[in-house]
């Protein structure tokens, strides 16, 4: 049998630490964010530190790449080659209206808006009645449950 990599691992191993730690912090959720914050901050301010660095203690192209004009384009080479800067700085919601077409609410007329308000008034009212069958199908089930009990316990 081939023994795991190393690397491996190391990799499962923290993936359990992580995945006790995410289901723990789930729990408490004002300390999940205190410390994801702070994970954050420090990650940022190491690539920050990480750039001026590279900046002052490197040769002229290395200081041309991490000037404040070269780590836009850079930022922006990297973020667009990997699918996120479209998503990060406009949002799915934003990328999903447009490709269906939708207008924003500041966009529409009136009249879109209230045809809007009753489809939604009408969706919601079908959903209640949908609601109170399930209901009803609930007590009749448990009318019937209650009835077999009763007939095996005799």
């Amino acid at each position: 049998m081939k023994e795991k990599s190393i690397f491996k691992r190391i990799i499962e191993s923290f993936s359990g630490f992580e995945l006790k730690n995410r289901s723990y912090l789930s729990r408490h959720k004002f300390l999940y964010a205190l410390i994801a914050g702070a994970g954050v901050v420090l990650y940022w301010r190491g690539v920050w530190h990480l750039g001026d660095s590279l900046q002052e203690n490197s040769n002229v192209f290395l200081r041309i790449i991490f000037s404040p004009l070269g780590s836009i384009v850079l930022g922006v080479i990297i973020l667009a080659s990997i699918g996120i800067l479209v998503q990060q700085f406009i949002g799915s919601d934003v990328i999903i209206s447009g490709i269906k077409k939708e207008k924003e609410d500041i966009d529409k007329t009136e009249e879109e808006i209230l045809k809007e308000e009753e489809k939604e008034k009408k969706e919601a009212s079908l959903i209640k009645e949908i609601d109170e069958h399930l209901h009803d199908i609930e007590k009749r089930i448990d009318k019937i449950d209650h009835e077999v009990k009763t007939e095996l316990n005799k």
